[in-house]
């Protein structure tokens, strides 16, 4: 049944990501100014734009599609997450909504996998989904894309690693994402 394995996702994904990493971070982390264009929020320490809970409010006005970028440890996953306890938030709510989905991209090889079969394959593996499931759910649009690390792909597969996820964004085009990189790398490709 969608609504329990739904509801059971949205478990698992709080209990990983929200309460271990999010709040972990959170007490080490006050507050981190940003700067917002179009659909990229670049997290900079003299711009003039609020706080974290912001990053929500950021998300749907960027029609949830948003780059994250700043530099290290300068707060990306955590914009990230934050964005991500509010979807979950939502998610409860609304039974309608997507269900965020957070992976790190540090483990994507283009030549190794299409984007939707690294995907499938990182479902699986990390939120124990069986794979039919998750190809299901990503056929059908039912995630949130959360993309922690994109500059944590290997340098010589970044450029064909966007491309790979260009592509699976223009064939599933009403797809909500977030992708969080280094500015410097994010600059370059």
């Amino acid at each position: 049944d969608w609504n329990e394995l739904r509801s059971w996702f949205l478990d698992n994904l709080e209990k990983t990501w929200i309460e271990r990493v999010f709040y972990r971070e959170l007490n080490e982390v006050n507050t981190v100014n940003t700067s917002f264009w179009f659909t990229k929020l670049k997290i900079d320490t003299t711009g003039e734009y609020g706080q974290f809970g912001e990053a929500f409010k950021y998300f749907h006005e960027a029609n949830s599609k948003l780059v994250i970028t700043g530099d290290k440890g300068s707060g990306k996953t955590f914009i990230l997450l934050k964005i991500a306890e509010g979807l979950i938030k939502w998610g409860r709510n609304d039974l309608a909504s997507r269900v965020p989905l957070i992976v790190n991209l540090s483990s994507f090889h283009p030549n190794v996998l299409s984007f939707q079969q690294w995907l499938i394959e990182q479902i699986h593996q990390d939120y124990q989904l069986p794979r039919a499931i998750a190809e299901n759910w990503l056929d059908a649009e039912r995630f949130d894309l959360l993309l922690d690390g994109f500059d944590e792909i290997d340098e010589n597969w970044q450029l064909a690693a966007l491309e790979e996820i260009n592509e699976y964004l223009k064939k599933y085009w009403s797809t909500n994402f977030v992708i969080a990189c280094r500015s410097a790398v994010f600059d370059k490709i």
